[in-house]
């Protein structure tokens, strides 16, 4: 599978919103409030990741 030539442009359009999205959001935040945010979003990834989905976990 492979993403068309228009969906590649979508795709960068996208990765190029983020940062930038969120930089406008956290403004007015200071250094500190950003890197805990960021701590805690890493966190929450990682539990994500290592959590299988409710009903989906292997037998025990």
């Amino acid at each position: 599978m492979a993403l068309t030539g228009r969906g590649r442009v979508l795709a960068e359009s996208a990765i190029r919103f983020r940062p930038a999205y969120l930089a406008h959001i956290t403004r007015t935040w200071s250094g500190d409030e950003r890197s805990i945010f960021a701590d805690l979003v890493t966190r929450f990834a990682d539990e994500i990741i290592a959590t299988p989905p409710l009903g989906l976990e292997e037998p025990g």
